[in-house]
Formats: structure tokens, C-alpha cells, sequence
């Protein structure tokens, strides 16, 4: 029995756990009589689950401990004032280049990696423990930060090409730069959401099914590869201009829903030049899935993200650093033809990607000032609920599992305002329609369209609107706090906004 079946079997017995603390057998997992539901669905049920498929005490511990919700951010108190002073930027890209002692790395990114029991290849001294072991690396997996500078304060953006990075992880490069005598007053992590970059970094209770268990080596690697580019960006710091420019995608993305949703028609571009307006870097934000490469590729990949950054990097000269940040990207996927292959497609979309963001880098307006103010807080979604029936037919849709026990109940909100544009940085991955309900958040408050940053600073799964919640499937499923979800998040994306609108006034 393969473990997908085995994850399958899980659930179901946790059902029939629901009702009763009876002995039951499913597809020859059996559970023990005195194993309760609760049992089932906390840390404890999650431990035992774990040992029945022969995973290692210490893969078992990391899991453990400390919980999710020990580690936090430490997010920074708005500045007295909006931030308008000269300003200086630095920009980095360090490669991740695990070595030989982390051999057999995950890749993170989906449960179709789960291998059979027993893989007759599988090494148990390989960092996978759970999911197939990479065989090799396609193309650079990296990490890349800009850091701006003004009135004496610092803002990092650092993105690293994984599927997530969890808000433990992000908290460890905070302390780490803290450590290092590397001042930097807030600090945003986003990941590209490459569905083949590094798994085993990601401490979560429900996100190990698609990026392996955490492990103390690869989790260790990957901050210290994220606090270098960091301090490789803060120690280029030069007087330079930003603006923001935008570009056209149509013809690139799709809604992959299936049943004609909207689509993204735009993307976003921060410039970063030096004071001779040469380029120095480039944030391209813009919603698109990293899953050209699916579930049968083995190879290390940051995916079309990486594509559209080289690519981008070479247009702009030897010296710049591209970086790719999601938007609301949910529901929003690559638009790959009919009968194309994967490489063809990457190429395609990731160059054609980096080709209108040269020229909308070109035609962009800079400034020497940043006008950088921000505003930060805690999401705090409903309890988390996980209705199977979404996405498995056969699971009737009023069967709901309480997992709060299981999942994260807060992560952080950070809204941002950057030369002239404001932005929110949440910790999930909304979809099209929710992105457009905080981009009115921001015109609501004067501050214009609010961009949306996903995947930053930690992940709690999917957002949803109702209705799309309602109809169904993968992205529903994964909507892990209900059908209020999408309100919860834009109710208090706009208290942010609306604090940060305040300070202008």
C-alpha cells in the first residue's frame, strides 16, 4: 500500500474515530481500541501515525518541537514617521547549494512525491523521509534580498525559491541577523512557491504531507544561506532611486479553477537603480504557480520563478538582481499550450515574463526618495476546519474535522508603503478575487490599488472567497479556516491599510 493510501486511510479512520473510540480496520491500517479522536487529530495521533510509517524518532522530534506557534516573528513597531529621507538600497543572490552530508533532498511542493512503502532505492540515511528523494538539480535554487535604507532604517525583502517558508524559519533569519550585528527593522520572507525547490525546512503539522519532515540539517542550511544574502545585500548599500512600473501578462497565466475565473492581466515591477540610474535590481510581483515541473520530476527546480528571474537578470546586466514575489496567485497557474512540453513551456512563459519586465524596468520612473512606512499585526483566522468533501467526492460535504490542534492559528500582516505604493504582505496564498477585495481595501483608504504579496512570513494554506470555497476542490480544501476565511483576512488586511493611510494624514 502506497502512502498516499496509507494518508488516505488515516483520515478516513479518523472519522470513524469521530464517532467512535471503537477498534477499527481500514485497507490494513489498523487502529489501536484506546486511541480516542482527539488522539487522532492532535500532536499525539499525529506521533503514532508517524511510527506506523517507519519514520525516524529524530524526524519525529523535529516535528514536535518547539510547535509552530513558538516561534514567531518579531514584528516591528511602525516608525515614528514615514520614512523620507535619501535613499540607499544593496541587493544579493546566494545560491543553495546543499552539500553531500544532506544528501536525498526532498523536493517540496506536492503529496504526489509520497513514496511507496518500502522504496526499494531508499536510503534511510537520506534527509526524505517521506517523499521521494531528489536525483540531481536541473537548474540554481537561490535566495535573493534587497534592502532599502532611509532616515536610518532598514526594510529587507528577501525571497528564497520553495514552495513556503514557514514563519519559524522566517523568525530564525530574524535572530540570526540579529545575531550577526546586521540592523534590519522589518523583514519581509516570501517564498516563490517553485513546486520543486527544497523540502525538510518546513515546520508544519499539515504541510509535511507535500515537503517531507523537518530536518535539523536542511533547516540549518537554508536560514544560513538566507541571513548571507541578507547581509551581502545590507553590506552593498549605494545611494539609488526605486519606482514602480507594470507590464502585461495576458496570453501567460490562467485561472486554473476550470470554470472560466479571472485571470491576472497585470504584473507589477519595483526598479531599483543606483544613483546613476543603472540597475541594480528588480521585484517582479505577480501571481503564477511554480508547477510547470509536476510531481514526476525529481530534479531541483526554482521552476518558471527561476526562469523569469535569469532571464530578467540578464537583460539587465551582470550586476542585478532579479527576484520574483507571488501575488494572489491561489487560483492563477502558468498557461501552458496544448501538447507543449515542460521545458518548452518554462522557457516560453519565463522568458517571454522577463522580456516585459525589461521594458517596463526601462520606461519606469525612479526616485531618491522611498516614502517607507508600514504597519504590522496578527491574522487571526477562524478555527481551522478540514472538510474533505470539498475535493473527495465520496466524502459526504457536512463531515467536518476539527484540526486546530493541528494547524496554526495566527500569522503575521504587514502592510507596506513603498514609493507610492502600498502593499500587503500576508502569509497564504488568496486567490484572484480576494487579492482584488484588498486591492479595493487600499483605493478604499486612498492609498490606491493595494498590491498583495502571498507566501510571506509564513503559510497558512489557501484563501478562498465563499462562494469558491462552496463550489469546491483543491483550493477549497485547502482553505483551512472555513468559509469566512476570505472576510477574516480582508477584514484585517484593511486595518492595517487603514492604519497606515492614517500616518499620512
Amino acid at each position: 500500500m502506497n502512502r498516499i493510501l496509507t494518508v488516505l486511510s488515516f483520515g478516513f479512520a479518523a472519522l470513524l474515530a469521530c464517532a467512535s473510540a471503537e477498534a477499527c480496520e481500514l485497507a490494513d491500517f489498523p487502529i489501536r481500541p484506546d486511541v480516542t479522536a482527539a488522539e487522532l487529530l492532535g500532536l499525539p495521533g499525529l506521533d503514532a501515525f508517524l511510527r506506523l510509517l517507519d519514520i525516524p524518532e529524530t524526524a519525529r522530534r523535529a516535528l514536535r518541537s518547539p510547535a509552530p506557534a513558538e516561534r514567531r516573528m518579531e514584528l516591528p513597531a511602525s516608525p515614528p514617521a514615514p520614512l523620507d529621507g535619501e535613499l540607499s538600497a544593496g541587493a544579493a543572490a546566494v545560491r543553495l547549494d546543499f552539500p553531500e552530508s544532506l544528501r536525498g533532498l526532498p523536493l517540496g511542493g506536492t503529496a504526489g512525491r509520497l513514496h511507496p512503502i518500502p522504496e526499494p532505492e531508499f536510503d534511510p540515511h537520506h534527509v526524505a523521509h517521506v517523499l521521494r528523494a531528489s536525483r540531481g538539480q536541473r537548474d540554481p535554487v537561490r535566495a535573493k534580498a534587497i534592502v532599502l535604507e532611509a532616515s536610518g532604517r532598514r526594510v529587507a525583502w528577501l525571497s528564497v525559491d520553495a514552495v513556503a517558508v514557514t514563519e519559524d524559519v522566517a523568525a530564525a533569519v530574524q535572530d540570526r541577523l540579529r545575531a550577526s550585528g546586521t540592523p534590519i527593522d522589518l523583514l519581509l520572507v516570501s517564498a516563490t512557491h517553485a513546486h520543486s525547490g527544497p523540502g525538510a525546512f518546513q515546520r508544519s503539522r499539515f504541510l509535511w504531507i507535500a515537503t517531507d519532515l523537518p530536518h535539523e540539517g536542511v533547516t540549518t542550511f537554508v536560514v544560513d544561506r538566507l541571513t548571507a544574502a541578507v547581509r551581502e545585500a545590507a553590506g552593498r548599500l549605494v545611494p539609488a532611486r526605486v519606482g514602480w512600473g507594470s507590464f502585461p501578462v495576458e496570453g501567460l497565466v490562467v485561472n486554473r479553477r476550470g470554470h472560466g475565473g479571472p485571470v491576472a492581466t497585470r504584473f507589477d515591477i519595483l526598479r531599483v537603480s543606483d544613483a546613476r540610474d543603472r540597475p541594480m535590481a528588480a521585484l517582479v510581483l505577480g501571481p503564477i504557480h511554480g508547477t510547470l515541473l509536476d510531481e514526476r520530476n525529481l530534479l531541483l527546480s526554482a521552476d518558471v520563478g527561476g526562469v523569469i528571474e535569469r532571464r530578467l537578470e540578464g537583460l539587465l546586466g551582470p550586476s542585478a538582481v532579479a527576484m520574483h514575489v507571488q501575488g494572489a496567485e491561489g487560483d492563477q497557474a502558468p498557461a501552458r499550450r496544448e501538447g507543449e512540453s515542460e521545458e518548452a513551456a518554462l522557457e516560453r512563459i519565463g522568458s517571454e515574463i522577463a522580456r516585459r519586465a525589461n521594458d517596463a524596468y526601462r520606461t519606469t520612473q525612479a526616485q531618491t526618495t522611498a516614502g517607507i512606512d508600514w504597519a504590522c499585526g496578527q491574522w487571526t483566522p477562524p478555527a481551522a476546519v478540514f472538510r474533505p468533501g470539498l475535493m473527495v467526492s465520496w466524502v459526504p460535504r457536512f463531515v467536518q474535522l476539527p484540526i486546530a490542534g493541528l494547524i496554526d492559528g495566527r500569522g503575521p500582516l504587514v502592510a507596506v508603503r513603498l514609493a507610492g505604493r502600498a502593499l500587503a504582505a500576508v502569509p497564504c496564498e488568496p486567490i484572484l478575487d480576494v487579492g482584488e477585495q484588498i486591492a479595493d481595501a487600499g483605493r478604499d483608504h486612498g492609498l490606491g490599488p493595494a498590491l498583495v504579496a502571498g507566501l510571506t512570513g509564513g503559510y497558512m494554506g489557501y484563501v478562498t472567497t465563499p462562494e469558491e470555497y462552496e463550489r469546491g476542490g483543491y483550493e477549497a480544501m485547502a482553505t483551512l479556516y472555513g468559509p469566512r476565511t476570505s472576510a477574516s483576512l480582508v477584514e484585517q488586511v484593511t486595518a492595517q491599510l487603514e492604519r497606515l493611510a492614517s500616518r499620512r494624514r
